[in-house]
C-alpha cells in the first residue's frame, strides 16, 4: 500500500496549496468514498478532484509550483502528475445554479453534487461530492459508455448506496 501512503501525502497536499489559494476543491472517485467512510478501504489508480473552471489557470499555476507535472488539457480536465501518481481535475461551471462539465452534457450534476462539509480521514479534512453524486457518476459513466462496471465500481456503487440509504 506504499501508493496509498503517497497519495494519501498528495492530497494533504493538495489541500494545503488550494486552501492557501482560496480555491475550492472536492474529491470524486475513491478516494472521495474512502473520506466519507473515514477510512481507507483499498488501494488506488489515482486522484480524482473536480474543481470550478474560473479557477483553472491559477490551479495549473499553483500545482506546477508545488512540483506536479502538468501532462495535458483534455478541455474538460487537467492532468498531472506527481511523485509516479495520477491526479486529474475535472472542472466545472454553473449557470443559474445548474452545474455542468463544459464539453461533457450528458453528465448530471445534482444540485447537492457540492454540498457535504469537509469530511475527516486520518488528520486530513477534504470536501468530497456528495454520495449521491458520486453513484450518478458511477451509473451515468456506465450508461453512457456501454463499459461493464468493474469490480471496484460495483463495490463502490453499493457502499455509496449503503451510505445514501442510512
Amino acid at each position: 500500500m506504499k501508493n496509498t501512503q503517497i497519495q494519501f501525502d498528495i492530497i494533504s497536499q493538495i489541500q494545503s496549496v488550494l486552501h492557501t489559494a482560496g480555491i475550492p476543491f472536492w474529491l470524486r472517485g475513491g478516494w472521495a468514498v474512502d473520506f466519507l467512510l473515514e477510512r481507507i478501504t483499498r488501494e488506488h489508480s489515482d486522484i480524482d478532484l473536480v474543481a470550478w473552471k474560473r479557477h483553472a489557470v491559477q490551479l495549473r499555476s499553483l500545482f506546477e509550483q508545488a512540483d506536479f507535472t502538468f501532462m495535458r488539457d483534455t478541455g474538460v480536465q487537467y492532468d498531472f502528475t506527481k511523485c509516479g501518481q495520477e491526479i486529474s481535475v475535472v472542472f466545472i461551471s454553473q449557470i443559474r445554479g445548474e452545474l455542468f462539465v463544459e464539453g461533457i452534457p450528458d453528465w448530471v450534476w445534482l444540485p447537492e453534487a457540492l454540498s457535504l462539509p469537509p469530511q475527516e480521514l486520518d488528520g486530513s479534512f477534504c470536501h468530497v461530492l456528495s454520495p449521491a453524486q458520486l453513484l450518478e457518476e458511477k451509473v451515468g459513466y456506465q450508461k453512457d459508455t456501454g463499459r461493464s462496471p468493474r469490480t471496484k465500481d460495483l463495490q463502490s456503487m453499493k457502499t455509496l448506496n449503503q451510505i445514501i440509504m442510512s
